[in-house]
């Protein structure tokens, strides 16, 4: 992404990226292909070697999703103030985002309401502590 942060769930798993960063590079890239050990497993489990296939995208329906069934847990999430601290984060931030809950704003910040949210439900179920760099 070229000028936004992302976010990959399975590296927020701190014991998972531990184990991955001890094993060999030769168990992660098989020429110039990576993700050697994710298509071994898969390929294990399915019992038939995978295609390959080029990258495509995935888009998430926040949009839908902000209207209809998520839209009180995100607001609940953004608007918990506690969240922000362990993370060194202006709560200001997420009262901005919550300020205007039109459908219209909703729609227009759809992605960052998921980024965010994303970010301080992940601070909420974990156990990872931070400081400062």
């Amino acid at each position: 992404m070229a000028s936004s942060v992302e976010l990959r769930v399975p590296l927020l798993d701190l014991k998972l990226l531990e184990a991955a960063l001890l094993l060999p590079p030769e168990f992660h890239f098989e020429g110039k292909r990576g993700k050697r050990i994710t298509r071994c497993i898969l390929q294990d489990l399915l019992g038939e070697p995978i295609p390959h296939r080029r990258k495509m995208g995935f888009t998430l329906p926040w949009q839908q999703w902000l209207r209809q069934s998520l839209l009180p847990t995100i607001t609940d999430v953004i608007g918990n103030r506690a969240l922000y601290q362990p993370l060194e984060l202006d709560p200001s931030y997420g009262a901005g985002l919550l300020a205007d809950g039109s459908e219209a704003t909703i729609f227009i910040r759809g992605r960052k309401y998921g980024r965010f949210f994303v970010m301080l439900h992940w601070q909420c179920h974990s156990e990872a502590s931070y400081g400062s760099a």
